[in-house]
């Protein structure tokens, strides 16, 4: 009895090796998309009033809580040009009649 050895067609193999390759990429993609989307450059908000520091932050799409908060910026972290990413505070330090206050971090004192 003669054994015959079943190879898959060129198209079959082709076909395949297509598809393991457009997997590949759309991963890959996947992977760069999500690791770029997760972080933010910082922009520089000190000498702003907390109103402008916020609506210049939403604009870079940094959200921040500012309720209750009014005077000037005089500091900021993460500093500007710095990476923000995602699921960190953003702290601003201002300064208004009453002192020096922080916004935005989870021990932030409000006035």
């Amino acid at each position: 009895m003669t054994r015959r050895r079943l190879l898959p067609s060129p198209d079959k193999v082709l076909w395949g090796f297509a598809l393991a390759l457009g997997t590949l990429a759309v991963v890959a993609l996947a992977l760069v998309i999500w690791f770029f989307g997760m972080y933010k450059i910082a922009p520089d908000v000190t000498g702003d009033s907390v109103d402008e520091a916020a609506q210049a932050l939403h604009d870079a799409g940094i959200p921040i809580d500012i309720t209750g908060a009014d005077g000037t910026v005089v500091d900021q972290h993460p500093s500007a040009g710095e990476r923000w990413f995602r699921y960190q505070n953003f702290i601003l330090t201002y300064t208004d009649a009453s002192g020096t206050h922080t916004v935005g971090g989870p021990d932030a004192n409000k006035p």
